[in-house]
């Protein structure tokens, strides 16, 4: 049986996982059983949910790509 190859990342994903790691961002609070989580960007605070299957944020930029956003990938 053939070894899937793996994908490469989305368009932007580095991108977005460059901006995760170096703009101002700060957990504000959290609750683990709710897998609930939000965020503080330089403005705004958004809230990034996690389920079994995936995860969302409530960031204009995950509404438009549906994919992992910078805020997504500081909380993990």
């Amino acid at each position: 049986m053939a070894t899937p190859r793996p994908t490469a990342p989305p368009a932007g994903f580095a991108d977005r996982l460059r901006r995760a790691t170096t703009d101002p961002l700060q957990l504000d609070s959290w609750s683990l059983p709710s897998r609930v989580f939000e965020v503080r960007g330089a403005t705004t605070v958004y809230r990034v949910t996690f389920t079994s299957s995936q995860a969302q944020c409530s960031c204009p930029d995950f509404a438009h790509r549906r994919a992992a956003c910078k805020h997504v990938l500081f909380v993990l």
